[in-house]
């Protein structure tokens, strides 16, 4: 492993990671203290202007396009967009568990999710944390991947 680079990377990817990690410490954080307080809402608005930049700074990255200048993983751009956008209304109009509900899975899907294609080759991650075999970044990505879907067929197939 090795950080060089991190700062050799170009500024949006740099601000990208900022807001990464900034988004990654406090939504855990705020998911499972106690709500309602004043910290929660401190957090909360930290997490949101984080969450933000990063589908922003995420928008203006492009490694491999599809459609312009986009491709798959933009998506989770819009998808954090519209859940911010829906969780505020949710928060507006005292729907506090829908706010809840909204926040946590924007911080599964956007975080953990989207998270987790930083390490295919390529992405500055991947250099990063597998300088000497950045196949084993897409192998660890596909992994947890695959075993967060086959833990969520099981679920599904154990209620039905």
């Amino acid at each position: 492993m090795t950080l060089d680079p991190i700062p050799t990377a170009p500024l949006m990817v740099q601000i990208h990671l900022i807001c990464a990690l900034l988004a990654i410490c406090l939504g855990p954080i705020n998911i499972w203290r106690r709500r309602h307080d004043r910290l929660h809402r401190i957090f909360g608005g930290v997490w949101m202007v984080a969450m933000f930049g990063l589908a922003t700074s995420g928008l203006m990255m492009s490694s491999w396009s599809v459609i312009g200048p986009f491709n798959p993983i933009h998506l989770f751009s819009i998808l954090t967009y519209v859940s911010l956008t829906e969780s505020i209304w949710h928060l507006r109009h005292r729907r506090f568990a829908q706010h809840g509900r909204a926040m946590r899975s924007l911080c599964f899907q956007g975080l953990g999710i989207a998270g987790l294609f930083t390490f295919l080759p390529g992405r500055t991650l991947n250099e990063t944390f597998f300088q000497a075999a950045p196949v084993l970044g897409f192998i660890a990505t596909f992994v947890v991947v695959g075993g967060v879907v086959w833990m969520g067929w099981r679920r599904t197939m154990t209620v039905a």
